[in-house]
């Protein structure tokens, strides 16, 4: 079981505070009509040209401390399952 710890910040009889996000995180629904602008009608999938994929590529060979490669693919935003195709 999930134990959560309120340090204090319960109620006073014991019971835990109640969990959720913050009121002002909580957004009102856009009109209608109106597009939520964080979504994509259609996702588009990126495509690497051929050039940039021998150029990751060749980086990541050259890489030789631990992390090195996981740094590089932060950096240029891929995932490690670009690398292995």
């Amino acid at each position: 079981m999930l134990e959560t710890s309120t340090n204090g910040a319960g109620v006073a009889d014991g019971r835990a505070a109640p969990v959720g996000p913050p009121v002002a995180a909580v957004r009102a629904p856009a009109p209608a009509g109106v597009p939520d602008p964080e979504l994509v009608e259609q996702a588009k999938r990126r495509s690497f040209t051929a050039k940039y994929k021998l150029e990751i590529l060749a980086k990541a060979e050259a890489c030789t401390r631990p992390g090195e490669v996981g740094e590089l693919l932060r950096r240029e935003g891929l995932y490690t399952s670009h690398l292995t195709y």
